[in-house]
């Protein structure tokens, strides 16, 4: 898989500081010792902090349960491994969006004993994680987050149809 180059990230904080900044930078510089300034509003805690959090850690689950699937099932590391580099590129996403902080170790789900019945189990949680991404994006109040969790979904169920396939293909032989 290429690695792809991200641009730097400039979150809300930052362009709401930028934006503060620019609006305030003149307005100080043409005051009067008479003149009353409007205040400036403080920036108060990200709404959408706790929607953040229970993203990065819903992928985190999910990184941990594919990883585990694969420890059970080594016969899937192939079908698996592109799963698992898509969700640890989620991770890595809302990770640097959370200030980097990283929380104690996700557990990961218990894994079926059945090749096939793991993908299965797979592809709910996948389409699970997709349901509850679409949630956090209508619940956002920020328009640049909602739109990638938004991604994130549409990214979890195509998941989760690449694991259908390869569950049917299991079942029919072809793998």
């Amino acid at each position: 898989m290429s690695a792809v180059r991200r641009a730097p990230a400039l979150g809300r904080r930052g362009v709401t500081a930028g934006l503060l900044a620019a609006v305030a930078v003149p307005l100080v510089a043409a005051c009067d010792d008479g003149v009353d300034l409007p205040r400036l509003p403080e920036l108060g805690p990200d709404p959408d902090e706790p929607l953040l959090a229970a993203a990065l850690q819903a992928e985190r689950e999910l990184v941990a349960t594919v990883r585990r699937t694969v420890r059970r099932h080594r016969s899937l590391r192939p079908l698996l491994s592109p799963t698992a580099d898509v969700h640890d590129a989620h991770v890595a996403l809302l990770a640097e969006a959370a200030d980097g902080s990283p929380p104690p170790a996700a557990p990961g789900a218990r894994v079926p004993a059945a090749p096939r019945a793991a993908l299965h189990a797979l592809m709910d949680r996948e389409r699970t994680l997709a349901e509850a991404h679409v949630q956090r994006a209508l619940a956002a109040r920020s328009g640049p987050f909602a739109r990638i969790v938004g991604v994130l979904a549409a990214a979890a169920t195509q998941q989760s149809v690449v694991l259908a396939e390869a569950a049917n293909d299991l079942r029919a032989g072809r793998r």
